[in-house]
């Protein structure tokens, strides 16, 4: 046993020397960056085309929270999200961040099956349109499954920014 111990240590002491002798540590903890797109910050508008107030208005922050402004009777917020096949939805959350310039990510969004999920959200690449009432949108994926698509109501719910704070 003596001789494997002896063994190891001046293998290691010779790749040590091999390799200038220098070991390099880095002891600092792995760093992650959510991003907050500036495309996304300010004041939204979603809803269901319904002859109801199925609207809410909400300010994505900053900080990555969602602040909710007004809320109408059966929004998208309760229902952003729906697997075709399953009866399950997502609501959108309490809190955001971006993936790239182009995706809006509803963090662990709240499931009707009890499991919190990513809801991502693909924009156009040209943010211009933002604030037109007819921008196109898509659920891109709900934890990483791309079987989930828009909830529809009388039609899919829509979304834009707001070009007055508070979306009035």
């Amino acid at each position: 046993m003596k001789t494997t111990t002896t063994t190891t240590t001046i293998l290691a002491a010779a790749l040590l020397t091999a390799c200038g002798g220098d070991i390099e540590r880095n002891d600092a903890a792995p760093t992650t960056t959510t991003q907050h797109a500036d495309r996304f910050v300010g004041d939204w508008s979603v809803s269901f085309n319904t002859n109801r107030d199925s609207g809410a208005d909400f300010t994505l922050a900053a900080s990555g929270d969602i602040v909710v402004l007004r809320r109408g009777d059966g929004t998208p917020l309760e229902a952003i999200a729906t697997k075709p096949g399953v009866k399950i939805q997502c609501a959108v959350g309490t809190r955001w961040h971006s993936a790239g310039s182009a995706v809006l990510v509803f963090e662990a969004a709240t499931c009707s099956d009890g499991i919190a999920r990513d809801v991502n959200i693909a924009f156009p690449a040209d943010a211009s349109g933002n604030s037109a009432y007819d921008l196109r949108v898509e659920v891109a994926s709900v934890g990483g499954d791309t079987a989930w698509r828009a909830t529809d109501f009388n039609g899919p719910w829509t979304i834009h920014r707001c070009t007055s704070a508070g979306c009035r």
